[in-house]
């Protein structure tokens, strides 16, 4: 993970009150594991796509925030 990424995941596990251990860490190499990680940390399975999708679009804003997207 560059450093970038690391205050991205900073920024992630202060807003949704998660703590991604290292090894866990090292496997998020896309937006989506990202998703997929905070998602298994709150304990959404399954088809509550609805809470998926507000992972998803509050990482799309701390992209945004931290300058990290166009």
């Amino acid at each position: 993970m560059g450093l970038d990424s690391i205050e991205l995941l900073v920024e992630i596990e202060k807003y949704f009150g998660v703590e991604v251990p290292d090894p866990e860490a090292e496997k998020i190499l896309t937006v989506q594991n990202m998703v997929d990680c905070v998602a298994a940390h709150l304990n959404v399975i399954g088809d509550k796509l609805a809470l998926r999708d507000r992972i998803f679009n509050d990482i799309c804003d701390a992209l945004q925030n931290l300058g990290l997207s166009d």
